[in-house]
């Protein structure tokens, strides 16, 4: 189990909610002339619609854009216990968007104020760092289908339900693969396999009921490639991941195994603000050769707009 998952890059999802508004027979979406439409969960998805002045302008296609949009999150850790030692990190986040909704830059703002800035140019998105490098995203049918970087090399895979099923990155830095199952138009396993090494991690998720978040559960997309933009545009990855499982059981090809459980709150629209995640695993430590405690909390706060 890479240490890097556990503490940098924890990619989905949650325990029971208290208090969470109820979305009974599907989720109420506010789209952005102010209207409400309630979609059956079955039906969730990207909605794809032109935002150019003329459809055959050349201007991205965007996908339908919820009530509030995600202006910046910070995250921090505690680890308590591990076969590395205690330690306490943090970085956050901030984003801007123009009048159609598009993200146009990303802003590291705990440490440096790196600021990476977003081209949009029809089926095309460039995202360009601080230091020049850039990466580019390919969209086909309202979806990334690769994302092609300096240290990246992303392709994705969807199903005939548009529910993504692989975002594996083949990039000479660090080849990795997250392959995600589906039942019931929500996702139930993921594992992460990390080439280099032959590690092999499997998540899954055990589910209390049919519950969503407003939007998306932005966690869920938290974690995915080397920069920002699955989580502030994941309608371009296919369909929603935002039903809500009740914890996360973690098994590992070294004998790794624990659970991960989450706490958090919502604003009066049901948008994620806090969600708190407290880990209990059992890592293998290749110094010791053997299975060690791992125990830690991460605090992530969302501001929405």
């Amino acid at each position: 189990m890479k240490k890097y998952w556990i503490n940098h890059t924890l990619a989905l999802f949650v325990l029971c909610l208290v208090g969470l508004p109820s979305f009974a027979q599907g989720l109420l979406i506010e789209k952005k002339d102010g209207s409400q439409i309630r979609v059956p969960y079955e039906e969730l998805n990207y909605m794809t619609v032109y935002d150019a002045d003329q459809p055959d302008s050349g201007d991205s296609v965007l996908p339908e854009r919820f009530s509030k949009q995600l202006l910046g999150y910070t995250l921090h850790d505690s680890v308590f216990v591990s076969p590395w030692g205690p330690e306490a990190y943090g970085f956050s986040y901030s984003f801007t968007y123009d009048s159609k909704g598009r993200v146009m830059s990303e802003t590291e703002t705990y440490y440096s104020d790196d600021v990476s800035q977003y081209f949009w140019q029809g089926n095309k998105i460039d995202l360009v760092d601080s230091y020049g490098g850039k990466t580019t995203f390919t969209i086909e049918n309202g979806k990334v289908v690769s994302c092609i970087g300096d240290d990246e090399n992303v392709q994705c895979k969807y199903d005939e339900k548009d529910q993504l099923l692989e975002f594996a990155d083949n990039s000479e830095v660090e080849a990795y693969k997250y392959d995600f199952t589906w039942e019931n138009g929500r996702v139930t396993q993921m594992v992460e396999e990390y080439f280099d090494n032959n590690e092999i991690a499997t998540y899954t998720y055990e589910y209390v009921d049919d519950r969503v978040c407003q939007g998306v559960f932005p966690m869920a997309y938290y974690g995915l490639g080397r920069n920002e933009f699955p989580l502030v545009h994941p309608c371009f990855f296919g369909k929603l991941m935002n039903h809500l499982p009740a914890k996360m059981i973690y098994k590992d090809n070294q004998g790794g195994n624990g659970e991960l459980r989450f706490s958090y709150e919502l604003d009066e629209k049901g948008y994620i603000t806090k969600c708190v995640i407290n880990q209990n695993l059992k890592l293998y430590n290749e110094d010791t050769q053997k299975l060690e405690d791992y125990k830690s909390q991460r605090i992530m706060t969302y501001n929405w707009k």
